[in-house]
């Protein structure tokens, strides 16, 4: 069962039990778990006693092994049997055993397994074969490695990164190569565990003894433990209890406790009579408790949550032209479109003293798409006082049909005029005051809107206003596990030199974003050429974090009219705006920061006559080829397309 629901976005996060049955209980004890509240059992598949696997195979639907059991391996042999054995002896015992259980989990058709990670690099390389060739040959099936969050030896668990990132490493990162984090009494810093969200983690094994007791006698976790399974539950991990229950429940208490959770958290249980209450009940309680505090999403969380660590392939805003359902989707951002409206209204009542014996302002929308624009600079003019003419320059011919429908159902005919033409071809013998547009891209200049600003620019009064005026893009590094599994899943060197638009989600942000490119408009005449390079000296939040880069996320800031603005910057994001995800520049393969080398980046933005690119490329603390020579892999049209 879910721990809660969130009806406006359809969240849901599930809980499991680690449990070990006894010799042919396997059944008994699954059942047990999910009539108690839990949602899969984390279970091995022998009972403990050498080669006796559990005998419920048949006992047990297809169904429920797919989708309600994950496997757990055995231990590996501790020290002391391997000094009594030969340690090849032993390696080889414990590679049979590994490849048995990883075969029956194909057998029974799981979807996951979990195998803890050991010490020493020659049973880590060892592992990490038997598991490579797994992956390799059950595609279909993931592998949990399981390694300890912290410890009192590994305080910041930089011990259990190494551990992981070695197994990674050494499998060569396959997709359904997967992280878990057991999580016991000890805890590292914030920043520690945020590094964490940036891997492909799949669950973290939260044991009781990590939990102390409150003031009423019912477990409760500590500060930083909270902080941590409410960033799982954000990430979409999966939280599976682990330990000894020290908090039991009253029987008296049972009914009404297990009755009031249902309702209150939306779970399906249904009781009968010989429902028993779960020793684990109170914690799953708390743990339910956690996740419901968390504020209600607002509605756009909820329409962007099917984009989260989505890869989508920016716009060719000229060589494509725009479907409906793109403009609507860009027309739903309220927010967007009333600071356009404010910065119109601003710059009409500053130059408001120009507009007088029968003068009419002039403001062009350029790229006026369905006509949002178009219908802000027409309310704008009526706010700030001053008549205005507006001409709606769009060159997509079916987009000028619903312009054409918006003009005359608004009675607009007298206002606004209707140019069907690309704006680097449109002439005007009579030059506009204002020249409004909203041709930016999840990098700010992706789009073009240099270039086409430039080219409308003729258009503009020597003393005309743009609106924006100017906008600057921001690189940052980020780890990003999950997104470059996608990446990575093309196989191809095309889609390592690929910007893409993503809705950040699973990420570690490395350093704080730097400023990139500026573009300011109306530009000079001698300014009008849109090359660029930028050179970023990155130095990590925290140096004795270790971490991967995977790639770099990209923002922008765009100053519509003085002090109006628009931003995607994380630091100063516009509140409530959402027609823009960052972009996500991946590297040909992730580097490892080093505690005492900055990451050293330089990015181009290339032009020729056909195309604008990106190039890329990182020199410290490794030095990784040019991304993207030549734009042989992306590039942006400058031509529409045939």
């Amino acid at each position: 069962m879910p721990l809660g629901e969130r009806a406006s976005c359809g969240e849901s996060r599930y809980l499991g039990v680690s449990v070990r049955p006894g010799h042919g209980q396997l059944a008994h004890v699954l059942q047990e778990s999910l009539r108690g509240g839990f949602d899969f059992v984390l279970v091995p598949l022998q009972d403990g006693k050498a080669d006796r696997w559990h005998p419920d195979d048949a006992s047990i639907e297809c169904d429920t092994w797919r989708t309600r059991v994950v496997a757990q391996s055995r231990p590996w042999m501790d020290e002391e049997k391997e000094r009594e054995e030969s340690m090849d002896a032993c390696a080889r015992e414990e590679e049979m055993h590994l490849k048995e259980e990883l075969e029956r989990c194909v057998y029974l058709g799981l979807q996951a397994a979990l195998v803890h990670v050991p010490d020493g690099s020659a049973k880590v390389a060892n592992l990490a074969r038997i598991v490579l060739d797994h992956l390799r040959r059950h595609r279909h099936m993931q592998v949990w490695m399981c390694v300890d969050l912290a410890s009192p030896k590994d305080r910041h668990g930089s011990e259990a990164w190494g551990k992981w990132h070695q197994v990674r490493t050494l499998c060569n990162a396959p997709p359904n190569l997967g992280c878990a984090l057991r999580v016991g009494p000890t805890t590292p810093r914030r920043q520690d565990m945020e590094r964490w969200m940036g891997e492909p983690i799949n669950a973290i094994l939260l044991e009781t003894n990590a939990f102390r007791t409150n003031h009423a006698g019912y477990p409760a976790l500590q500060e930083r433990h909270a902080y941590l399974v409410q960033l799982s539950f954000h990430h979409q991990v999966q939280v599976i209890l682990t330990g000894e229950s020290k908090h039991p429940v009253a029987p008296e208490d049972y009914a009404l406790t297990l009755q009031e959770s249902i309702i209150h958290f939306h779970r399906s249980t249904h009781l009968d009579e010989s429902s028993q209450i779960h020793p684990l009940h109170n914690y799953m309680e708390y743990l339910a408790f956690l996740f419901n505090q968390d504020a209600e999403p607002i509605e756009m969380d909820a329409l962007e949550l099917d984009y989260r660590d989505h890869l989508q392939t920016p716009l060719q805003p000229l060589m494509d032209n725009l479907q409906n359902g793109t403009y609507e989707v860009f027309e739903k951002d309220e927010v967007k479109y009333q600071q356009y409206y404010e910065a119109i209204v601003k710059c009409l009542e500053d130059r408001s003293d120009r507009y007088s014996n029968g003068r009419k302002a002039i403001l062009a929308v350029v790229g006026a798409g369905r006509g949002p624009l178009v219908r802000a600079c027409v309310m704008a003019s009526k706010e700030a006082g001053v008549d205005s003419v507006v001409y709606a320059v769009e060159k997509n011919p079916n987009a000028v049909l619903t312009l054409e429908h918006l003009i005359e159902s608004q009675g607009w005919g007298n206002i606004v005029s209707l140019v069907n033409t690309d704006m680097r071809c449109w002439n005007m013998q009579k030059k506009v005051d204002v020249l409004v547009s909203e041709l930016l891209g999840s990098f700010g200049d992706n789009e073009l809107s240099p270039e086409c600003l430039d080219g409308a620019q003729k258009c503009l009064r020597d003393d005309g206003v743009s609106i924006p005026s100017c906008y600057t893009s921001y690189l940052e590094p980020i780890t990003a596990g999950k997104i470059y599994k996608k990446v990575e899943a093309f196989d191809c060197l095309k889609n390592y030199e690929t910007p893409y638009v993503v809705k950040l989600h699973s990420i570690y942000r490395i350093a704080p974003a730097q400023a990139t490119f500026t573009f300011r408009h109306p530009s000079l005449l001698n300014e009008q050429d849109n090359r660029r390079a930028a050179e970023h000296v990155f130095w990590p939040h925290n140096a004795d974090v270790p971490t991967l880069c995977h790639g770099f996320a990209g923002y922008f800031t765009a100053v519509l009219y003085e002090n109006v603005i628009l931003s995607t910057h994380p630091d100063n994001h516009t509140d409530g705006m959402h027609s823009w995800f960052p972009i996500f520049f991946p590297l040909v393969r992730p580097i490892q920061i080093a505690e005492d080398k900055p990451l050293l980046v330089r990015m181009w933005r290339c032009v020729s006559p056909s195309k604008v690119w990106y190039e890329w490329v990182v020199q410290s603390p490794e030095v990784l080829p040019v991304h993207n020579p030549g734009g042989r892999s992306s590039w942006v049209g400058l031509a529409p397309d045939g």
